[in-house]
């Protein structure tokens, strides 16, 4: 069949403009990306190219570190965010300690940070030291240590290798999600001490695929959770070895997929089982043996999550992980029994109020900080456990 002239040259316009619309959403999406978008947003969605372009402008938020793998980059600033010169989200802290001064170091990963809350001043780290000082403890400086995807690996070493520099006379222990994501791993033979089933060193920067270079296709793909932002740990510096099974578990769930590939002949709740949290328990001990060699107080804390809707598609609407939750929080009430540290049962005291938690019912909103901060405060206070 002769196709018409007028045929053709109607679909050559079609393709034309069709061409010239993807353009302009193009520069748009670049645009805004660069100019308009906020930081969270930026963080997410653009390359590679204009995060380190950004960097050199600004500073990027985490740096590497030859032993931990990475910290939170000294002196970075962000809008209302802020590390100071020693790599501790918040303000200066002078390395040595001064006279009648009562330093307190916080451990942990993200729900110690407080990534949810941009302003560093109303981290929990922060508003614990507010507390204090409204309870008359005027002497007290509370450090920030934590960092978002840090395990009880990362936190032992931060504190052996950073945190004592700085005199601490207290040191409050925050951990357990973060080190679940260390046990689902297989084989079982995999399951080693120094986390190298989880986890490798990073091999360098990444290369992505061709279509990431469109920022309109790159957004679409992370959207979707096709792929990982460019800003992503996962993609600058935590290489997962082919024997974890974390990120394909986080990727399933968001993408209701699960189960597929190793989950269907090795579920989660099997890998757990076989990978019981022994280093876990582990590190816990270690930390605190080195503390109470240096007379340094330790305060171990249970971690509180709220189950949220399966629908939520993150770990805090999956029943693996609430039950591997409290089993953490078993193991820090027996660590706690059983050594120096002194014991705050934060999941059993922590209200189980929606408004207080993020949607993934796991990272605390500045309301859910500042209420435990305040929990902290009281226990800290009701127990004299500063001098």
């Amino acid at each position: 069949m002769k196709v018409s002239t007028e045929t053709l040259s109607n679909t050559f316009i079609i393709l034309v403009g069709s061409l010239l619309t993807l353009v302009l959403l193009e520069i748009a999406a670049n645009v805004y990306i660069t100019h308009f978008a906020s930081p969270e947003r930026f963080s997410r969605y653009a390359s590679l190219k204009q995060i380190e372009q950004r960097n050199r402008e600004q500073g990027i938020r985490v740096s590497h570190h030859r032993y931990m793998g990475y910290y939170p980059t000294p002196s970075w600033e962000q809008g209302v965010n802020r590390h100071n010169s020693l790599g501790y989200r918040g303000e200066e802290v002078d390395i040595e300690k001064g006279d009648g001064e009562f330093r307190i170091i916080c451990l942990g990963g993200s729900t110690t940070y407080t990534s949810v809350v941009q302003d560093h001043r109303l981290s929990y780290p922060a508003q614990l030291q507010n507390q204090l000082h409204e309870a008359g403890f005027d002497n007290v400086t509370v450090i920030n240590a934590g960092l978002y995807d840090y395990t009880t690996w990362e936190s032992l070493i931060n504190f052996q290798f950073r945190s004592l520099d700085l005199e601490p006379d207290m040191v409050i222990v925050y951990h357990a999600i973060n080190d679940i994501q260390t046990r689902m791993v297989w084989p079982p033979e995999a399951y080693h001490g120094d986390n190298s089933g989880e986890r490798v060193a990073s091999t360098g920067i990444f290369t992505p695929s061709l279509l990431e270079y469109s920022t309109l296709a790159r957004f679409l793909l992370i959207k979707a959770g096709m792929v990982e932002p460019h800003s992503s740990l996962r993609r600058l510096f935590i290489t997962r070895p082919e024997t974890a099974y974390i990120d394909d578990f986080d990727e399933q769930t968001t993408r209701n997929t699960y189960p597929s590939g190793q989950f269907t002949e090795t579920t989660p709740e099997e890998m757990l089982k076989q990978n019981p949290p022994i280093f876990f328990k582990r590190n816990l001990e270690n930390l605190i043996a080195i503390a109470d060699f240096h007379d340094i107080t330790v305060i171990l804390s249970t971690f509180a999550y709220l189950p949220v809707s399966p629908e939520a598609n993150n770990r805090g609407g999956s029943p693996i992980f609430w039950n591997a939750m409290d089993e953490h929080n078993q193991v820090i009430r027996k660590v706690a029994q059983a050594t120096p540290a002194h014991l705050i049962d934060f999941a059993m005291q922590f209200p189980p109020d929606p408004a207080l938690y993020d949607r993934d019912g796991i990272h605390l909103v500045e309301a859910g900080a500042r209420e435990k901060a305040r929990i902290f405060a009281e226990f800290i206070r009701d127990n004299n456990l500063i001098n």
